[in-house]
């Protein structure tokens, strides 16, 4: 009869010294048979499940509900190894694509910041805060320029007002256009009415 257990190895017990056990050695082992309650413990599954394992050739039965110990551990132990590296593991392909998209993203920050760094890159609220800036400052411009005309060319005030009144409609139109610079503004951007009259 053989016992054994969570932190025990499977002892030989012999019959006449009931309270006496050896230790297997590894040719003993090998003679080792075990029932399917017992391979079904020790592998922690279902009888059924080792019946199925057993018709699969992933377990060696030697005699009806018998096993031989060392030889289904074996064929069991490849079995399990065979199907994990088949499937790569349980989400090895996700983990994988996961750590790639990582990387990815690491280089991608590193290779930002470097050109900011190196000035090759500028933040999108400089830009705005620039450009904003640079056509404030043509429209107070172009809205001087009637007055700075009439100045140097001694105008009545008929014709500083109809130029006047030209400006502001070119500066108008250019506010309610949905194109800036080749770019498209969305349907449902509001246009910016700013110039006076």
């Amino acid at each position: 009869m053989f016992t054994g257990g969570p932190r025990n190895p499977i002892y030989r017990v012999d019959e006449k010294k009931k309270t006496s056990e050896v230790k297997a050695t590894s040719a003993e082992f090998e003679k080792l048979t075990v029932s399917t309650r017992q391979l079904a413990g020790c592998l922690a599954m279902s009888s059924k499940a080792v019946a199925e394992h057993a018709l699969r050739g992933h377990l060696k039965r030697v005699a009806h509900g018998r096993f031989s110990l060392a030889e289904s551990l074996r064929l069991f132990t490849t079995h399990q190894r065979t199907v994990a590296s088949a499937h790569g593991g349980p989400g090895t392909a996700s983990l994988k694509g996961e750590r790639l998209r990582l990387v990815r993203l690491q280089a991608d920050r590193v290779e930002h910041r470097l050109q900011r760094e190196s000035g090759d890159l500028l933040s999108k609220s400089d830009v705005v805060a620039e450009v904003g800036a640079l056509i404030r400052q043509v429209r107070a411009r172009l809205l001087a320029l009637p007055t700075r005309i009439a100045n140097a060319c001694a105008l009545d005030r008929v014709v500083t007002a109809a130029i006047d009144a030209e400006i502001r409609e070119i500066l108008t139109e250019l506010a309610d256009s949905r194109t800036y610079a080749g770019f498209e503004l969305p349907a449902d951007a509001e246009p910016r009415r700013r110039v006076r009259k």
